[in-house]
């Protein structure tokens, strides 16, 4: 028993020195533990990844969880272009993964699930996708990828590696927090400069731009190269909608804009058929809640408001917390004169959004409309405290206003719309009759000179001031204004409202 227990002992010892002269030898190197460095990690993972699939295989790098969200977007970089090193040719980039992730509301940061990637791959257009992360153990840290594929769902195969170096990391992390050592990063974008995915991130930093021309020619390419390709059919969607409409706003990476809501003029409805014949292929190969509520506002534009309603109740259904949604849809059953509808949906746009200045317009368009002008003016007047630059704020509210009688707050109002639309003739000649009707036939006075200067050749200035001057009793400045309606006035034409043709006032001065 001593003979056969010893050479075990001795083997046990060897073994034992053997570890601790490793550890040892670790030790003096600098090393946290045994493993690769992080750049190593990287490279090694590529590598693996693409003896695992076809080259130039469409990948899209959905999550790479970290303790530092700088550390996570480095990674993803890294391995892009480590990727494309290996032969992976087409990698979905920072902006189209942003855009996917927004559209599919996955706008939380931290570890992904196999549904959630799968989705971001198949809005992409992508055969497989990777998620990541790198963990912290204490000695060192956990390197680990996950590749699916889309279509199946599949999994394609794992990498898993253990990184030394904790002090390296926390010093890169802290590097890359303070912007230093970003220029370290492979750019993504120049990994596959003529992919569809490079084509898309070149739109949408277009579109983002207000390019809008060259943006759809960067999702052409990309849709030439891949017809089902999701995000670019959204994408151009949206880039042919924003080309002919009013942008309220739009974001960095175009991930979402706002729209004024108006009618297409007959020259713009082709390109907003065009939009919508991409929003549907969007929606056909994805269905998103922004693709419904982009398109609903298409159909919004070209006057096809049950197609709308229909569009923006699709979208909540997907997403019923999207307060844009619900105020659209508002919109649309007031163009309708459907008002209880439109009030219950302007209630819920403001309940999601409490500082959603044009719900509170709407509806206090509803409420106008419904002649109950003191939840009206309330209405109006929260939308001016939340912004007091929007004309059309101030124009309702005056007619608010004027519908009560209170003429003092309703010629404040115009004379404010004034300020930001001095163009609109029609609002001196509404700002004229409140000034007599109220008596003031000074400030009517007033308010006429002011039309016959900013439009000296328009006759229902003059016929205005004609009036003014009849009332003050200036019979003489009556009769020149008056000629001046006339001479400025087609003639024939019965249907004028004023002057000579119509005004007794007017003929009996004339004759005299």
């Amino acid at each position: 028993m001593k003979n056969t227990n010893k050479p075990r002992c001795r083997i046990w010892l060897m073994a034992l020195v053997l570890l601790i002269s490793a550890a040892s030898c670790a030790t003096a190197g600098g090393a946290a533990g045994d493993g690769l460095t992080l750049e190593e990690a990287v490279e090694q993972a590529a590598s693996d990844i693409a003896r695992m699939l076809p080259p130039k295989t469409r990948l899209a790098i959905v999550e790479f969880d970290s303790e530092s969200p700088a550390l996570s977007g480095y990674l993803i970089e890294e391995l892009s272009g480590a990727l494309f090193d290996s032969g992976v040719m087409d990698i979905a980039e920072r902006r189209s993964l942003d855009f996917a992730r927004s559209e599919l509301q996955l706008q939380h940061s931290g570890e992904i699930s196999d549904a959630s990637a799968l989705s971001i791959g198949q809005f992409l257009g992508a055969r497989s996708v990777i998620y990541g992360e790198l963990v912290d153990t204490g000695s060192g840290s956990r390197f680990r990828l996950s590749v699916l594929n889309v279509e199946t769902g599949t999994r394609e195969g794992a990498v898993r590696l253990t990184v030394r170096g904790g002090r390296d990391i926390k010093r890169l992390i802290a590097a890359l927090n303070k912007r230093q050592g970003a220029s370290a990063a492979r750019r993504m974008g120049n990994a596959a400069p003529n992919s569809p995915g490079a084509y898309v991130d070149r739109g949408i930093s277009a579109a983002a731009a207000g390019n809008f021309d060259a943006a759809i020619a960067a999702f052409n390419e990309a849709l030439r190269m891949d017809p089902n390709y999701a995000a670019a059919y959204r994408l151009r969607g949206l880039a042919l909608l924003a080309s002919v409409s009013a942008v309220i706003s739009i974001t960095e990476n175009f991930a979402s804009f706002n729209l004024h809501a108006r009618p297409f003029t007959q020259d713009e409805q082709p390109t907003a058929r065009s939009a919508i014949e991409d929003l549907t292929k969007s929606i056909v190969l994805t269905p998103t809640a922004s693709a419904y509520l982009s398109r609903g506002l298409a159909y919004n534009g070209l006057g096809e408001y049950d197609k709308a309603i229909a569009d923006y109740t699709y979208a909540l259904m997907l997403d019923p917390n999207i307060a844009l949604a619900h105020n659209n849809r508002g919109l649309a059953y007031l163009i309708k004169s459907e008002y209880d509808p439109a009030i219950k949906d302007f209630n819920k746009a403001i309940k999601l959004d409490p500082h959603f200045a044009l719900a509170y317009f709407n509806r206090g368009k509803t409420y106008v409309a419904k002649n109950n002008y003191d939840r009206a003016i309330a209405d109006l007047t929260q939308a001016i405290r939340i912004d007091s630059n929007v004309a059309e704020f101030y124009f309702f509210r005056g007619f608010g206003y004027e519908s009560k009688g209170d003429h003092d707050r309703a010629i404040a109002d115009f004379t404010q719309y004034i300020t930001f639309q001095p163009d609109d003739w029609s609002v001196y000649n509404i700002l004229f009759n409140i000034c007599i009707e109220k008596g003031d036939i000074d400030q009517a006075l007033e308010i006429a000179l002011q039309a016959t200067k900013r439009f000296p050749d328009d006759w229902d200035g003059y016929d205005n001031l004609g009036y003014g001057y009849e009332k003050k009793g200036d019979i003489v400045k009556a009769k020149d204004a008056y000629l001046q309606a006339e001479n400025l006035a087609p003639n024939p034409n019965p249907n004028l409202d004023g002057a000579y043709y119509n005004r007794p006032e007017a003929r009996s001065i004339m004759k005299q």
